[in-house]
């Protein structure tokens, strides 16, 4: 058990269904820490995103919306909880938020980039590459002729002053959070001090490692994509690449597509006419989704987006499946090429680089299962444990640094 036993810890979340890696995240750990520590939620959702939500079946954990209470009201019922520690996992209400780092101690714990970013992707359509431009009045000039986002003005605005408005907040959080060091770096750059800055062993939430090392076994021609089914996400490039790969490599490969997204009808529809070569599960629990992974090959991690870590390649490593992705964000902090699985440096956008590493997979047996084997390896101390320890680690260092900025604060 970590320590920092019997805490009240309030987390932020922008949201309070399950829609990506930022709340499974929160997911794992009030499954399995709510029996130590008492647990808050506060997100900015009217209603749950999806029939899944971060909270645990009948969940003891207090949980409000700022959407529905307001602001003033949500300030209120955050003085009368009294958290030991607030924890911002991504909600942005920098008003709300800006209150509460002056009351409690307030930790950042960013898993995206909308504190850093208009647009939160960290991307550009022209050129097709990861930004790493620091947030400034000249992404407003860059943001069209980039193609940073979309087309309305109006909107490119509020958001550029949404981020300024967190951004705003950033010298009075008592730590910031992260798990890679491509987030330590969008930091930095964005003038976080390095010195508090704490980066954090990940965890795959919901997986447990193999108990043993991957047993040998023949090709399945199974691969997967596991994630949001969204544009910035790839998935058009992931079913791109296996249909050049079949007919390049005259393999027979199945494409497996678990999640959901605004996209999920478009890729029903190509499945529809792929005669069976396309198999699209919608959002599946962590058990089916555990299923899933051993039937599979590799999975195909075709981001256009920065991912600031691609939890889903420690998800599949934990298991013994390897990843082919493209080399974007923080995805190198994992994946190493012929070693945890295969990597693509020319570039994001590119399925026919996608197409000849599936072949290169297909192409040597023995190497996959190396790569089987050392995913697993890499994935085995990579637990919540660990993970929490760390957490409780920088909790302790937020909590006193802010006792000594804020020494007769009172919270009640």
């Amino acid at each position: 058990m970590p320590p920092g036993n019997d805490m009240r810890i309030l987390f932020l979340s922008q949201t309070s269904g399950l829609v990506g890696g930022t709340e499974s995240y929160l997911r794992a750990i009030f499954d399995t820490y709510s029996s130590a520590h008492t647990f808050g939620l506060i997100h900015a959702d009217t209603g749950l995103a999806n029939k899944l939500g971060i909270l645990p079946s009948g969940s003891q954990v207090d949980s409000i919306s700022v959407s529905r209470l307001g602001e003033n009201k949500t300030t209120a019922w955050i003085r009368n909880w009294q958290p030991d520690v607030i924890v911002n996992n991504g909600l942005q209400k920098p008003r709300l938020i800006g209150q509460m780092v002056k009351l409690f101690p307030t930790l950042f714990f960013p898993h995206d980039y909308h504190s850093s970013c208009i647009s939160g992707s960290k991307f550009t359509q022209r050129p097709l590459a990861e930004c790493h431009e620091k947030l400034s009045p000249l992404c407003l000039l860059r943001y069209y002729p980039s193609g940073c986002g979309g087309l309305n003005p109006l909107r490119m605005l509020r958001l550029y002053r949404r981020a300024r408005g967190l951004q705003s907040i950033f010298p009075f959080y008592a730590r910031l959070m992260v798990v890679s060091q491509r987030m330590v770096d969008e930091f930095v750059r964005e003038g976080f001090p390095p010195d508090k800055i704490d980066l954090l062993p990940y965890f795959p939430s919901g997986f447990k490692s193999l108990p043993e090392e991957p047993k040998l076994r023949p090709f399945s021609c199974r691969l997967l994509y596991f994630g949001r089914l969204v544009h910035l996400k790839g998935w058009q490039d992931a079913i791109t690449a296996i249909q050049l790969a079949s007919k390049k490599y005259n393999i027979e490969i199945e494409l497996h597509m678990a999640g959901t997204g605004p996209d999920l009808q478009k890729v029903r529809e190509i499945a529809s006419h792929s005669k069976g070569k396309i198999q699209v599960h919608g959002n599946l629990l962590k058990l089916q989704s555990k299923e899933l992974l051993t039937q599979m090959d590799a999975v195909v991690v075709p981001s256009r987006w920065a991912e600031p870590f691609g939890k889903v390649g420690l998800e599949a490593a934990s298991q013994g499946v390897p990843a082919i992705a493209y080399d974007i964000g923080g995805i190198s902090e994992w994946l190493k090429n012929n070693h945890t699985g295969l990597f693509i440096k020319s570039g994001v956008t590119n399925p026919e680089a996608l197409a000849e590493k599936i072949g290169e997979l297909y192409s040597n047996h023995d190497a996959w299962q190396q790569m089987r084997v050392n995913a697993w390896r890499f994935a085995i101390p990579l637990t919540i444990d660990n993970h929490m320890r760390s957490f409780f680690a920088s909790v302790e260092k937020g909590m006193s640094d802010f006792k000594s900025r804020y020494p007769a604060t009172q919270t009640s």
